[in-house]
């Protein structure tokens, strides 16, 4: 007995139709009714009655799905919690040793755009390991080993003073 016979079955279950459940699942036709044969001949009982292009749940069929709707309830219920917790650990550390205030609007704007990124901020300007950072931050010109040099932005700064 395979999961997705039990899924074919309940599936085919609830609609009472066989190319329904083939449409979902974007199986042939054939696919189903086939798998579900093999589930009868495994359970070794009919949970269908058969006619020309038409099923209807049987007695057998409507106990076994009435088993199954419980277990796939509580499958889904797993599934769904296992998949909801799943969260992107990871984190960018970037070391700022200059224009703090810049710096910090610039990762507020970033974070409020991007809510799966997380920064581990470090304002420190006289740090001098560098292996813990992902993205050093200086004013100065200084030369950082195993690190690119990228120029992020230009500012015009406007000095204004009494006439």
């Amino acid at each position: 007995m395979e999961l997705l016979q039990l899924r074919y079955f309940y599936e085919s279950a609830k609609n009472e139709n066989f190319s329904k459940t083939a449409e979902i699942f974007m199986v042939p036709t054939t696919s189903v009714s086939a798998s579900i044969r093999r589930l009868e001949e495994e359970l070794g009982c009919k949970l269908f009655d058969r006619s020309a292009n038409k099923i209807k749940l049987n007695e057998n069929g409507q106990k076994f799905q009435q088993s199954l709707c419980g277990i796939f309830n509580s499958l889904d219920n797993v599934v769904e919690n296992l998949t909801a917790h799943v969260e992107d650990k990871r984190q960018i550390k970037i070391l700022v040793k200059g224009m703090r205030r810049k710096i910090t609007d610039l990762i507020i704007e970033y974070s409020k755009e991007n809510k799966n990124t997380s920064f581990k901020t470090t304002f420190d300007f006289n740090c001098d390991n560098f292996s813990d950072f992902d993205i050093i931050i200086d004013e100065e010109n200084n030369s950082y080993t195993d690190f690119e040099r990228i120029e992020l932005f230009d500012e015009d700064i406007l000095l204004v003073a009494p006439a």
